[in-house]
């Protein structure tokens, strides 16, 4: 079991029999590896021919380090490094820095947990992780969850549920139906393409629906600081905005933007659930989703039922319907601002 290291210059580095390690612990500079390919380049593995090795040390750099379908022990030392231990049941350690694992070119779906360390499916079965902040999926329909440091979630293709636990995460969906849970902390989730379901939770969090149809959660207790939601052009005649009855404070501002109508496909969604009361929201829409550059500010209190915001019309003239549940403008004394539109916009009748 044999521990060999080249050093600088380009070398010709032959692991042998049994379980050999290729070090590059005293690289000066970053280094790039893959133990299936071969390929090698970057600080003291440049110009290197490597074979039957199936252990492997990175430097104390960023280095890309790819094991192959053996079981392979990676290290990455410090440095922000990225590692793939491929097929096989590896033992895949980040070291210092901020390391990112992936499982991009897994061939069936994963479910990693970076909280636990308890992986599962596809090239993740049998591995042991530690000492990770970043995760990549596959192009299947993945589990991925973060912990409690700030986590870069990527789900790729597939169907993914991703959740990022505390701290202030960055979360995208990728391609498919995803569903993504922000946590606590001030995150950013962008669903992709797909129908996807964004979930901000606790914290002044940015929410990016991407294309098709997408649905936006804020719930109970979500936050006492803004949330920014944007539908990336996919406002559309016919989509619905359901605000439920609350969250649990009256401060919060939350900001959505970049609904356009007929921009997307039908179906987009954002839900305001909870409880108690709701706050005051701030509705942007903009370009010419309602009105060309006119805010609507949505102002109330309410402790039943909800209503529902509906985009109805052409694409240069929708209306504005609010539609009132059992009552409930009258019996909260809810108002409803509109800021710059005049007679010819909104009308009594679509007033229900």
């Amino acid at each position: 079991n044999d521990t060999i290291e080249g050093g600088a210059g380009a070398d010709s580095l032959d692991g042998g029999a049994d379980t050999d390690t290729l070090s590059y612990s005293s690289s000066t500079a970053a280094v790039s590896v893959n133990l299936a390919t071969g390929a090698v380049s970057g600080g003291d593995a440049a110009g290197d021919i490597i074979s039957t090795f199936e252990n492997l040390t990175g430097s104390g750099f960023a280095d890309s380090l790819t094991g192959d379908s053996g079981a392979n022990v990676i290290s990455g030392l410090a440095g922000n490094d990225t590692i793939d231990g491929g097929a096989g049941a590896d033992t895949l350690n980040g070291g210092a820095g901020i390391d990112t694992l992936s499982y991009a070119n897994s061939t069936a779906a994963v479910s990693v947990n970076l909280a636990t360390s308890v992986v599962s499916g596809g090239d993740a079965a049998g591995d042991i992780i530690s000492t990770f902040e970043n995760l990549i999926g596959s192009g299947f329909a993945d589990s991925l969850i973060g912990n409690g440091t700030l986590n870069v979630i990527s789900g790729m293709d597939g169907n993914d549920t991703i959740d990022g636990g505390d701290e202030s995460d960055r979360l995208n969906g990728g391609d498919g139906n995803d569903i993504l849970n922000g946590g606590n902390g001030n995150d950013s989730l962008d669903g992709g393409d797909g129908n996807d379901f964004l979930f901000g939770y606790i914290g002044s969090d940015s929410l990016t629906g991407g294309a098709n149809a997408d649905t936006f959660f804020q719930l109970l207790g979500d936050s006492t600081l803004p949330t920014a939601i944007s539908a990336a052009g996919n406002f559309t005649v016919g989509m619905t905005i359901t605000f439920g009855n609350s969250l649990s404070s009256l401060d919060i501002i939350d900001i959505i933007t970049d609904f356009v109508a007929g921009g997307g496909a039908a179906g987009d969604f954002l839900n305001i659930q909870g409880s108690a009361t709701l706050p005051t929201a701030a509705l942007g829409l903009s370009p010419d989703a309602l009105a060309s550059g006119t805010n609507y500010y949505l102002s109330g209190t309410f402790s039943s039922n909800d209503f529902t915001i509906v985009a109805d019309g052409t694409d240069g003239s929708s209306t504005l319907i609010i539609q009132g549940v059992g009552g409930l403008f009258a019996l909260n004394a809810s108002s409803v601002l509109l800021s710059g539109v005049d007679s010819d916009s909104l009308v009594a009748s679509n007033f229900v």
